[in-house]
This record gives structure tokens, sequence and C-alpha cells, in this order.
């Protein structure tokens, strides 16, 4: 074979030094979309955790938003009712809402792992909360549809539980947050009654 030949199989045949370059090229770009995935993953966990600030805050404003329905009705020489004598139901709802948030937040973790078995625990979770932050604003106003909001908040109380209740073996904050449901549902059964 002339050395020209042999030079055009040779190429033909591969270049070992290049197929181990190139190796090396994929093995590298491999590395770095494994540090892209785990950056993300990262990412993601750190935004659905809450802090103890956003917490904090989240729990404040919604004490001060539900505690403007006893302040508009002091201001107005109405100081006696203190609610509407319904402390206890806006107490019970503000809790379940505040464990609800920490559910929430462990599911979102664990959604983020992708792992979806609290996908429709994290749904009737995040429910649950607006119902819940609704009927406190309801029961601190007195208003004239709280009975109608807790009918309709006891549903979403009810359904909530039932997904916390399946996976209170594994999930702490699952069984914290269906024991808040239940005793707001307790509460919402003492108005009804």
């Amino acid at each position: 074979m002339s050395g020209r030949a042999e030079k055009h199989f040779s190429n033909c045949r591969g270049d070992p030094m290049e197929e181990r370059m190139e190796d090396r090229r994929e093995e590298r770009m491999e590395d770095r979309r494994e540090d892209r995935r785990e950056r993300s993953q990262t990412i993601i966990a750190r935004e659905s955790t809450l802090s103890r600030r956003e917490l904090l805050m989240g729990t404040a404003a919604f004490a001060m938003a539900t505690s403007a329905g006893t302040v508009s009705a002091s201001s107005h020489g109405h100081a006696h009712h203190h609610g509407g004598g319904n402390e206890a139901l806006v107490r019970s709802a503000a809790e379940c809402a505040l464990s609800g948030l920490f559910c929430d937040s462990h599911c979102q973790k664990v959604l983020s792992r992708g792992d979806d078995s609290l996908a429709k625990c994290s749904a009737a979770v995040r429910d649950m909360m607006a119902s819940c932050q609704a009927l406190a604003q309801f029961a601190a106003s007195n208003s004239k549809h709280l009975s109608e909001m807790v009918a309709a908040c006891s549903v979403v109380l009810k359904d909530c539980k039932a997904q916390c209740e399946k996976h209170i073996a594994e999930h702490e904050e699952c069984r914290q947050c269906a024991e808040a449901c239940d005793a707001c549902l307790a509460e919402c059964r003492k108005l009804a009654s």
C-alpha cells in the first residue's frame, strides 16, 4: 500500500488519539449537564423552602388582615363584640392556614426531587389555605355570609384532611396539617349548630 493510501485508510479506521479526545469531550459535556441539573434542583429546593423570616412575615400579615374586622368594629363603638364571638374560629382557621404553609412547603420540596406522590396533597393544601384565610376574615368581621363561608370551607377542609391522611405515616407535616384541618372543622361545626 502506498503512503498516501495508507494515510487515507488510517483516517477511515479512526485515529485512536482523536477518539480518546472525543470521548473526553463527551465526558466533560455530560459532567457539565449533571452539574447544571444539580444546581437547578438546589435552586428549586431553596426557592420552595419557606425561610423563617418569610413565614413570620406572612403570619404577621395574615394576623393583621384578620384583625382588621375587629379594629373596624371597635372604631365604631362596637368593641364589646370582639369579632362577634368568633375568636376560636378565627384562631383555628389561621392555625390551619399556618400548618398548610409548612405542609405545602414540604410537598414542594418532595415534588422538586421528582417525586409526585404529594402533588394532590399540595393542591388540596393550597385550596385549604385560601379558604381558611377567607374564613378567618369572614369570622373576624362577623360577615353576614359567614355561615355560607363555613359550609364552603368545611368541604375544602375535609378534602385537605383526606389528602393529608394518606401520607401521615411518612410525613409529619401532613399529620400536623390533617390535625389542624380536623380542629378547624370542629370549630365550623360549633358555628353551624
